[in-house]
């Protein structure tokens, strides 16, 4: 029995080893799949810790940053459909605020308390079980 099962395993593994090359060309070829809009901005491509960086050494503004993400989003929606409460304007008005709060601020009065001043970022509520 345990002869058996072991080949079967390996055979297992020969079959599907075979197998799925064959499958993703296929799905390449036949499958139905779009592509996601390439990246276009390249505020997008900064890391957080940069980004927020960048807005308290007013390099950059949060408006700006808040706009690049929402053209973004606005893209890829139809593709992910993972936006639930859409809040733009608000989003806008808040990162005008921050920019606000930047420009009256000392910078280390920000790093110390506010590192994260004006970056745009997505909150999941905890859905209790």
């Amino acid at each position: 029995m345990e002869i058996l099962l072991r080949l079967y395993g390996v055979l297992n593994k020969i079959v599907n080893f075979l197998i799925t090359p064959v499958l993703y060309l296929l799905y390449d070829v036949f499958g139905k799949h779009e592509r996601l809009p390439p990246i276009r901005n390249s505020i997008l491509e900064i890391c957080a810790v940069d980004l927020a960086e960048k807005i308290r050494n007013r390099e950059l503004t949060s408006e700006d940053v808040i706009r690049a993400y929402i053209k973004r989003i606005r893209e890829v929606e139809p593709f992910l459909n993972a936006v639930v409460e859409n809040r733009f304007d608000e989003a806008i008005k808040d990162a005008q605020r921050a920019d606000k709060i930047i420009a009256e601020t000392s910078l280390f009065y920000i790093i110390q308390n506010y590192p994260l001043l004006g970056l745009p970022f997505t909150v999941t509520p905890k859905i209790p079980l």
